[in-house]
């Protein structure tokens, strides 16, 4: 049994108050990109979401799992997170993977439709008493390592029914609370801005009892360091805005080219014999940080070899190909914006509103957002409701966020598709276009 009289010293003395947390994300933050991650500043992660049902009666899920979870000291701190709602299940699942990481974290924070049906994340929210049962049941029979939690806000404006549930959650034994400051109903192209002054009230009541890790609203490294300023959380965790780059955990000057981190990262995966990494997820890994490069006109074919790559050795000559040969968008004059609305990156595939707070030497490419028009003018009055559709220099691509979709996105079976391009297409990127994580 782990019940920590002062979860402050074992934040400070066991994790080493690490301020740059890699965020759970299915299919996504596995081994490899863990490492590119901490390769670039990052210090706290926590490995994809894991099925506590699963766990227990599959045994090549829980093969993957293992593999995922390899001996590899560097990747040191990291939170294991289990999804449930049986407060026996995530114990047992907690027991077999406790010493190969330093907390279980339970998942009370995915908003997805898939969570909804399988009565966990965000969705348990509305069952406090059983959540609570959850925490108190996995602290008191865990035997080396703590637990922990993610939530959202309970309320998208007042902070107090989330500040009562996090008391609650103190008192049965959590070590550790993120917390993200959007509520369920806030994802997709409703996304909406994460309220970091309700994270700041809930931080203050907070405080004198146990760490708290803010998530939500970061897409630069310098949103980090504002976040910190703004809530007085302990630490930051990332999702959306590392899938696109990685180097957000820098604290310093960050050089490095998209191009160069997705080699880096297939680095990764070889030197740990993509342990933890299917191909899939690789490929998917390689569109969001090549996001921006895969979207200029003329990189067609190197699109269409990346996206088909068969093997490793394929994908990464087709990487290689892309930064020998292919077209690197050009920087955008001030004065004159794109004439197409170009997302910027993958972390832009749903923001419409641009950002003027920052100095210009730390937004991409040396240029500012407000350079961009507005993805608003870019979406087709004639849209369904359940798609975010974007015009492009070369296509329109549709990516449907309706809940039918959500199985299809954890199955693998990733959706979207090109609508319409100046050139026959004979692979799409939108067959990597999933949803991973928590809209960041």
């Amino acid at each position: 049994m782990v019940l920590l009289e002062d979860c402050r010293d074992w934040y400070r003395d066991k994790l080493k108050s690490p301020r740059r947390v890699v965020a759970p994300m299915v299919s996504q933050s596995e081994l490899a990109f863990r490492m590119l991650c901490r390769r670039h500043g990052a210090e706290l992660t926590y490995t994809p979401m894991h099925n506590a049902k699963m766990l227990l009666k599959s045994e090549k899920y829980r093969h993957d799992v293992n593999l995922d979870l390899q001996c590899v000291k560097e990747d040191r701190p990291r939170f294991v997170q289990l999804c449930g709602d049986d407060p026996s299940t995530l114990l047992k699942a907690g027991l077999m993977l406790e010493d190969r990481c330093d907390a279980i974290d339970i998942n009370c924070g995915c908003p997805q439709g898939i969570a909804k049906r399988g009565h966990y994340g965000a969705f348990l929210l509305d069952e406090p008493d059983l959540v609570c049962d959850i925490i108190s049941t996995l602290a008191q029979g865990l035997q080396k390592v703590p637990v922990t939690i993610k939530i959202r806000l309970l309320d998208a404006y007042d902070p107090e029914p989330t500040i009562a549930l996090c008391h609650k959650l103190c008192d049965a034994g959590v070590a550790l609370i993120t917390i993200h400051g959007r509520t369920r109903d806030m994802k997709g192209h409703l996304v909406g801005e994460a309220n970091w002054q309700a994270l700041a009230e809930i931080v203050k009541a907070l405080q004198h009892r146990i760490p708290i890790i803010a998530n939500g609203g970061i897409e630069y490294a310098y949103d980090i360091d504002r976040c910190l300023k703004a809530t007085r959380a302990d630490a930051v965790m990332v999702s959306e805005a590392c899938l696109a780059d990685p180097t957000v955990f820098s604290t310093g000057l960050a050089d490095t080219s998209k191009i160069q981190l997705a080699l880096q990262y297939l680095e990764l995966c070889k030197s740990l014999a993509s342990e933890g990494t299917s191909l899939g997820d690789a490929r998917a890994h390689l569109v969001k940080l090549l996001f921006e490069i895969l979207q200029t006109q003329g990189n067609a074919q190197l699109r269409n070899d990346l996206v088909a790559s068969y093997n490793w050795d394929h994908l990464l000559n087709a990487v290689r190909r892309l930064h020998l040969h292919g077209i690197i968008p050009k920087k955008h004059s001030r004065q004159q914006p794109p004439k197409y609305g170009i997302i910027r990156s993958w972390y832009r595939r749903y923001r419409d509103k641009h950002r003027h707070d920052l100095p210009l030497h730390l937004m991409p490419n040396n240029t500012t957002l407000r350079d961009l028009p507005s993805l608003s003018t870019c979406h087709s009055q004639q849209q369904n409701p359940s798609s975010s559709r974007y015009i492009h220099s070369f296509s329109i691509l549709d990516i449907d966020t309706s809940d039918e979709e959500e199985d299809n996105k954890h199955d693998g079976q990733l959706n979207g598709r090109f609508l319409s391009s100046p050139k026959k297409e004979t692979a799409t990127l939108s067959s990597l276009f999933g949803d991973y994580s928590d809209d960041e």
